[in-house]
């Protein structure tokens, strides 16, 4: 663990920073007001320098021009130059016209920023001054003098340079004594971070050491409040953490129990609904086999009533036929009867044997689940053939809208069931008892792939809340009166299992119902499926 932060980090640092700027700050801060007040100074000082230099020349110039000429006054102007006590750098005497008339020192001098202003030429070091020459109060021309001011700008700059000496002293001694008062304060952070990163180590018994009654003494007691507080929280948790750990366990017992309870709830109705599933089949195996049953009622009965008439008509054709007195015209009336009663016995045994031909594929269908290829409009016909007898108890009108070429290669069995518990739900829900309606089964085929079957009815339809559970198993609208809730269920599943496909259904209440199959005509190439 890093104890000590990084030097942009550190509080003595940015402490120490903000104290040297604020110094810089007062520095510059009176560097401002010494150089302003020093130029004011230099100002007045050449001003007056200005003046008295100016009258003591026109005081000595008038006298030295009287006695001497200009040769004299020339030898004088150099002799001023040489004594360097008045700070003369040049001496130079022009007459009214501009023209030099004496002058001493202005070859080695730049005149050039004699327009500039008094304080521009303080800073340059050479002042340059112009002022009338006077006899008897008459100007006679112009004196042009420059002063030095390099003595006064050294002074001046010896000022700012003792102050920035003092400023850095000034530094210097902050610095040292923030060392030296950091040196016991470092040895009571270290200790304070040292408890700090053994706490978060995990060592919850550590305290920090409480000395004197400062700010760090404050800062590591509330640190020892808070390090108790956690230690006693951690101590609060590890015996949470047990207690949560055998409620874990004794949980974990419970749900496996739960778990084989529910489980074994789950085989029984597993078991149950194949039970009922494999009971509704039976049903309509058996539903099959009493319309089957009363089908064939009628053509054997007139098969038997046939050959017991022919069996009467035999004993009386024979016992004339004994007496001798048998005429052509008793033959005749003999032999045409026979062969009427051949034609309507074979009629009749015929159609026994087409619905027994029909009940025996039905049944092989819808016990084995074979696959194979069929016309889809014989199927149907053979189907509601068998369940002729359950449309006549409400005077059902089933239609067919099929064509005779559509060939199906797929399971007739689970379609066969399909239809029957459609038809049959239409049956018992749609229609009233004795209610008359109609039911229309249209089969169409798109993209030379898919089968569309419908089975439509025109009866009092279904309620909307009722639509997205039609499919559920054990959903009726009449337990208790005949209704299981599996059919449709069934339905659901033999479409879209075995058959590969998809239903829909589609109603409104007094408008009748659409059960709408997507099936492919050639059905998925699962394996063969024998239910057990």
């Amino acid at each position: 663990m890093q104890f000590w932060p990084s030097l942009k980090h550190s509080i003595r640092f940015r402490l120490f920073m903000t104290m040297f700027l604020f110094m810089v700050a007062i520095y510059y801060w009176m560097q401002n007001n010494v150089s302003a007040v020093l130029s004011d100074v230099a100002i007045e000082h050449t001003r007056s320098s200005i003046r008295l230099t100016s009258e003591a020349l026109n005081l000595a110039i008038t006298p030295h021009t009287t006695l001497s000429g200009l040769k004299g006054l020339s030898d004088y102007f150099h002799e001023l130059l040489t004594y360097d006590g008045a700070g003369l750098v040049y001496l130079a005497l022009y007459d009214d016209t501009g023209n030099v008339l004496v002058s001493a020192g202005l070859e080695q001098v730049d005149v050039s920023d004699r327009k500039a202003t008094l304080a521009t030429q303080i800073q340059h070091g050479i002042v340059h001054v112009v002022q009338p020459m006077l006899i008897l109060n008459n100007q006679v021309g112009e004196l042009r003098f420059g002063l030095s001011t390099r003595a006064f700008n050294d002074s001046i700059q010896r000022i700012h340079n003792d102050n920035l000496r003092l400023m850095l002293i000034a530094i210097t001694l902050f610095a040292l004594v923030l060392l030296l008062s950091s040196v016991g304060l470092n040895r009571r952070f270290m200790r304070l971070m040292r408890a700090g990163h053994a706490l978060a180590s995990g060592d919850y018994a550590v305290r920090a050491p409480e000395t004197g009654k400062d700010e760090l003494s404050l800062l590591a007691a509330n640190f020892n409040v808070m390090a108790a507080a956690v230690q006693s929280r951690m101590q609060a948790l590890a015996s949470s953490q047990e207690n949560i750990h055998q409620l874990n366990a004794q949980l974990e017992q419970r749900v496996a129990a739960r778990t084989w309870e529910l489980e074994s709830a789950l085989n029984a109705l597993k078991e149950t609904q194949h039970n009922l599933i494999q009971s509704e089949k039976l049903a309509s195996l058996g539903a099959l086999v009493a319309g089957v049953s009363h089908e064939l009622n009628t053509p054997v009965g007139n098969a038997l009533t046939v050959v017991t008439t022919c069996a009467d008509r035999n004993k009386l054709f024979y016992r004339r036929l004994q007496e001798g007195g048998l005429r052509k015209s008793e033959l005749e009336d003999y032999v045409a009867a026979m062969r009427e009663a051949e034609a309507l016995a074979s009629r009749n045994l015929r159609k026994a044997a087409d619905l027994i031909h029909g009940f025996k594929q039905v049944a092989i269908d819808q016990t084995s689940y074979q696959r194979r290829r069929f016309n889809l409009l014989a199927t149907v016909q053979e189907i509601l053939l068998t369940i002729q007898p359950m449309l006549r108890q409400g005077y059902i009108d089933v239609q067919t809208q099929i064509a005779e070429t559509i060939v199906v290669d797929s399971f007739p069995g689970p379609l066969g069931q399909i239809i029957t518990n459609l038809v049959g739900n239409a049956v018992v829900h749609a229609f009233d008892e004795g209610m008359s309606g109609k039911i229309t089964i249209s089969a169409i085929v798109l993209e030379q792939t898919w089968l569309v079957l419908t089975i439509a009815d025109n009866g009092k339809g279904i309620p909307k809340q009722h639509l997205s559970k039609v499919f559920d198993p054990f959903f009726t609208t009449r337990l208790g009166q005949g209704g299981s809730g599996l059919g449709l269920h069934i339905v659901h599943n033999l479409v879209t299992g075995i058959l590969g496909g998809n239903i829909h259904v589609y109603s409104h209440v007094g408008a009748g119902t659409d059960f709408v199959l997507k099936i492919p005509l050639i059905a998925p190439d699962n394996k063969t499926i024998n239910e057990k």
